[in-house]
């Protein structure tokens, strides 16, 4: 299975570097304990040897290190030892790095479903794990029980496609979201790889961009259920855009209703959806139902 992969920007390391970034500093994005960060991409290539980016905040060489991101790393050649390298820190120089190796040329293959949880207990007994699905490899996983916290918030702004100075791999980017205050179990993560639960009404994420917008010099996020939503990304570069937006992946929003919404309500009217999300969620069980009628 696959995870709600239909539409998808294409992200390209050479310059200009194609990525989004947040445009105000919003501690949304800071965790104060428990987090999880889940996405689907494809095809995930490197300009040279080392690491890349994929999303992130974290602040380094700045006067505030610490944050977190998830980047891919690796050989040009065969991709092996690469994969996928979770760091989180507290403030100063102490950080947690968990590396996932990925066996052969995994990323530049297929699609693959990738979710880095950190679950604070304490400085020094925190636990981060990775978790992977794809079609050929099926789960991999690693975990750390060590990791140091709890981690710091830091003025580096959320960047998708880029972390740090490390530029985005080329690649499709299918959904890439950020889930504040929760850890998704593996069992849920198996359900989300097997479209058995959704990646936004079951989990609740802070902030998610579903790709299927058409590409323009700002992004404004499909999902933002943070204190200062919506979020407005800038877009740097020049993403492509590909693939097919059915209505059932695109209606993410209409997804949480309980009723399909065309796509075209949610990408031309995402404030007016917000809105009726909160209002919607406020609401008791039996006024649900009367309300559904006025959408």
């Amino acid at each position: 299975m696959v995870a709600y992969d239909t539409g998808w920007w294409e992200f390209d390391n050479s310059p200009p570097n194609d990525y989004l970034i947040d445009q105000a500093d919003h501690d949304d994005f800071d965790p104060a304990g428990d987090f999880t960060v889940m996405m689907l991409v494809e095809e995930m290539t490197q300009s040279t040897n080392g690491v890349h980016g994929i999303v992130g905040k974290y602040s380094q060489g700045l006067g505030e290190e610490g944050g977190w991101d998830v980047n891919y790393y690796g050989s040009t050649a065969t991709m092996y030892p690469g994969g996928i390298w979770f760091r989180t820190g507290k403030r100063g120089t102490h950080y947690t790095d968990l590396r996932l190796h990925t066996p052969g040329p995994m990323l530049t293959e297929r699609k693959v479903l990738i979710v880095c949880s950190y679950k604070w207990i304490s400085d020094g007994t925190s636990i981060m794990r990775i978790v992977t699905y794809d079609a050929v490899n099926g789960k991999l996983s690693a975990q750390v029980t060590n990791a140091y916290g709890p981690v710091a918030n830091t003025s580096y702004k959320l960047r998708m496609g880029n972390t740090r100075s490390y530029v985005a791999p080329t690649g499709k980017y299918y959904w890439c979201g950020f889930y504040d205050g929760v850890v998704i179990s593996d069992a849920d993560i198996l359900e989300v790889w097997n479209e058995t639960k959704h990646p936004v009404d079951d989990f609740n994420p802070t902030v998610l961009n579903y790709f299927c917008q058409d590409v323009g010099s700002t992004y404004t996020a499909d999902v933002g259920t943070g204190a200062n939503a919506p979020y407005i990304f800038d877009v740097q570069g020049t993403p492509l855009k590909g693939g097919t937006c059915t209505a059932n992946d695109t209606a993410i929003l209409g997804h949480q209703f309980g009723i399909q919404l065309p796509s075209s309500n949610i990408l031309g009217h995402q404030f007016t959806v917000l809105k009726k999300l909160k209002r919607y969620r406020s609401l008791s069980f039996r006024d649900r139902i009367t309300f559904k009628r006025t959408i």
